[in-house]
């Protein structure tokens, strides 16, 4: 049976660059969601602001080399 996913399919460093792209994407669109409607002010693009720095942080701590700070990150709280 094989695994069908991401990472399995273009390795570690290509589902890191791919997460990367969505969220580059993602903060594009919701820098354009002003667009639409229109209401959102300085505290919406703070918060967006606030969003881009901490995926920056998030991708600049991962490497494809070392995963542990993701596993870290991600399951230290987690009850199995």
């Amino acid at each position: 049976m094989r695994l069908h996913s991401v990472p399995a399919r273009f390795g570690v460093a290509g589902a890191l660059r791919l997460a990367a792209l969505c969220h580059l994407g993602m903060l594009i669109l919701l820098f354009l969601l002003p667009a639409a409607y229109p209401y959102f002010g300085r505290v919406f693009y703070a918060g967006v602001a606030a969003i881009a720095l901490l995926l920056g942080y998030e991708h600049w701590i991962v490497r494809p080399d070392d995963l542990s700070r993701v596993i870290g990150r991600s399951f230290r709280s987690m009850r199995w």
